[in-house]
């Protein structure tokens, strides 16, 4: 325990020599928000990113956000005053993915707008006017920049900007979050501050959509910076420690890049990572998380649509486009939200448990094999304990994976669940178990062999 401390101590101090020391973050804060505090008629400059919350790392980017002052978003058309001195746009979210809206003018006439906002407005079949994010961003290609979801940078990204617009009120899709059952953190005072600031509208649309070009995603970055100020700087040395992990190992790695994906398959798979790297008690970690994230209402991926990305292989290109529009379809959103997805690696991938390497071998190269949520966390469980030498959770992880097989089916899941069982039977000995499980498994992926071929 105590050997325990002093390396927590030692990891405390170098983090504050590396990253900074509380006073030091609380200075390069104070110089940051002196500018952001600064106005003009026309926009405001808000630092974010690494550098705007105080933190130096390697290749900290400093983002800056240039709010549009004399355009205002509005809710709804009720909430805009008589008199207003900005130019008044209305989120209007009907047929768009949660997170997006588009911007209509509230006035169907763009003459009435000036010059510069009249050049960036496009017209929809129903002869409504919206904002473009497009032709916004448009001017900054022109002048041989790049530009990257809703960011402007140079060639040598030495700079990254947004242009963004400000709804000055807490919008309704965004109440449930004041209200949601919270312990201590954040205090109503965050809270209350959080809300005052209202929502911002960076230019990008969600990817596939056919309103793409009109539409504006819905930022919390101010209510964000709010949140991670408030962190004591224990909290905010954490944080900047999975952003180091983030950018220096995850995007990296090309196996390792879903871990945003969602919530179980992307932790799970920097758990393996960890596991291959003999860090069991991170993986440990990492996957008591992502059993906690396994709730009874989620839905293992393999029910849901084993059988329908099947079909997909001979869908035409009529039905190909119907499945796009229905990705705005609140079904599409639920089904994301609710569906565990399987951990996907190339068979080739260097951060597959090395116990698996012989199995997944069998699979012919340009295959990609999908891991059971649910199982693999229980196998990775299994191994990381069998070498810490705890026998007592390495017998508990391992009925946790034979309770989970039971629900198993036979496809891909079936596959790999016997072949998790078959492997943790051998390296406990039960050879006889092991051999029932393994031949399971090949009977499983011959047929699956026979029904591809016919």
């Amino acid at each position: 325990m105590a050997t325990d401390k002093s390396e927590s101590l030692h990891l405390y101090k170098f983090l504050c020599q590396k990253i900074g020391s509380e006073q030091v973050v609380r200075l390069r804060r104070l110089t940051f928000t002196i500018v952001d505090i600064g106005n003009d008629l026309k926009s405001q400059l808000i630092y974010s990113g690494s550098k705007g919350e105080g933190l130096k790392t390697k290749g900290s980017d400093l983002d800056l956000m240039f709010i549009i002052r004399i355009i205002k978003v509005y809710e709804s058309a009720r909430d805009v005053p008589r008199i207003d001195r900005s130019y008044p746009l209305v989120m209007d979210t009907e047929g768009v993915s949660p997170c997006f809206t588009k911007l209509r003018l509230i006035f169907n006439d763009p003459n009435i707008y000036c010059k510069s906002i009249q050049n960036l407005v496009q017209i929809d079949s129903f002869g409504k006017y919206f904002f473009s994010n497009k032709l916004l961003k448009m001017p900054f290609l022109q002048a041989n920049l790049k530009i990257h979801g809703p960011c402007v940078s140079d060639h040598n990204d030495v700079f990254d900007f947004a242009l963004v617009l400000q709804c000055n009120q807490w919008i309704s899709p965004a109440q449930p979050w004041i209200t949601r059952s919270r312990g201590t953190w954040p205090s109503p005072d965050i809270i209350s501050k959080i809300t005052s600031c209202g929502v911002f509208f960076v230019p990008v649309g969600y990817k596939g959509s056919v309103n793409e070009e009109e539409e504006w995603r819905i930022s919390f970055s101010i209510a964000e910076k709010f949140l991670i100020f408030s962190f004591n700087h224990t909290q905010l040395l954490c944080y900047a420690l999975l952003k180091i992990v983030l950018k220096e190992i995850v995007e990296k790695q090309e196996d390792l890049k879903g871990v945003q994906s969602d919530a179980v398959s992307g932790w799970m798979k920097l758990a393996s990572y960890f596991y291959v790297q003999k860090n069991y008690k991170t993986a440990l970690l990492l996957t008591d998380y992502s059993l906690w994230k396994c709730t009874d209402e989620k839905i293992d991926s393999s029910v849901v649509y084993n059988l329908f990305r099947e079909a997909k292989m001979y869908w035409n290109q009529n039905q190909e486009y119907v499945m796009k529009l229905t990705k705005h379809w609140k079904l599409y959103t639920v089904l994301k939200m609710l569906v565990l997805q399987g951990i996907t690696f190339t068979i080739e991938s260097p951060f597959i448990p090395p116990e698996l390497q012989m199995e997944v071998a069998k699979f012919p190269v340009q295959f990609s094999c999908e891991f059971p949520p649910k199982q693999f966390a229980h196998f990775l469980r299994f191994l990381c304990y069998f070498h810490l030498h705890d026998l007592t959770s390495c017998t508990y992880a391992l009925h946790q994976l034979e309770q989970t097989s039971l629900k198993c089916h036979k496809n891909g899941d079936g596959i790999f669940t016997m072949t998790f069982l078959g492997i943790a039977y051998q390296m406990i000995g039960e050879t006889s178990l092991a051999r029932q499980q393994f031949c399971l498994a090949d009977q499983i992926r011959q047929e699956l062999y026979s029904y591809m071929c016919n």
